[in-house]
């Protein structure tokens, strides 16, 4: 038998990396802060309200793959993080989900 060394993980791949507690925290701090009306806690089927849409609500945007390959080269600047945040808008007539983008995530 041979041995096959693999290359270590580079620390570089933390830009694919899902939202860290701390950045879908503040994510949707900042979501409660510009939509006070959004719920966060679980609601109920016939409740007329906007709330985030269970555990899949904020979720991390993947940087362009050019982007990604600069940094990854060397070549560019890290990318800045963004969140996809789904919005179920239970007050509109008809209901409708809505899907938001946030960011840059900065200082988490």
């Amino acid at each position: 038998t041979s041995q096959v060394d693999l290359p270590a993980a580079s620390a570089s791949h933390w830009i694919f990396d899902s939202l860290s507690p701390g950045e879908t925290k503040a994510v949707v701090d900042f979501v409660k802060l510009k939509m006070p009306a959004v719920e966060t806690d679980m609601v109920g089927p016939f409740r007329k309200v906007d709330f985030l849409s269970g555990t899949s609500a904020v979720e991390l945007i993947e940087p362009p793959k050019d982007v990604a390959q600069r940094f990854l080269n060397g070549d560019g600047p890290a990318p800045p993080r963004f969140a996809r945040v789904t919005l179920v808008r239970g007050s509109a007539d008809p209901p409708d989900v809505m899907e938001y983008k946030v960011g840059p995530i900065l200082g988490c």
